[in-house]
């Protein structure tokens, strides 16, 4: 079971507060950027992968970006942004996101 950590402070969602430790590593960055405006971690799973590989899947929506951040569990993040494609070049180019193999796609229904 991986480890587990509550966070707090301007930008984050307060209904879930929980994430995983994979998750804190994406987080740590995206606070860090300008055209982030909120931060909302969703339900951890347990996943079924063994293994020391890390994820994490940037989903482009109407409201910024859904990341998937698997690690030892698998947690949903949603980041409220207007400008998705520039946070997501950020997280690629992070030196503190290198254990990540991160992948990108779209899903934007009504465009």
């Amino acid at each position: 079971m991986s480890k587990r950590s509550h966070i707090a402070g301007r930008g984050i969602s307060k209904k879930h507060s929980t994430v995983t430790d994979s998750a804190a590593q994406v987080i740590g960055v995206l606070r860090k950027l300008p055209d982030v405006k909120r931060i909302a971690p969703g339900q951890i799973k347990q996943s079924q992968k063994k293994g020391g590989k890390k994820f994490l899947t940037l989903v482009h929506t109407n409201a910024g970006l859904e990341m998937i951040v698997t690690g030892n569990s698998v947690q949903k993040v949603t980041v409220f942004t207007e400008n998705s494609k520039k946070v997501a070049a950020a997280l690629l180019k992070s030196k503190d996101l290198q254990p990540f193999t991160i992948t990108e796609r779209e899903r934007r229904p009504g465009i």
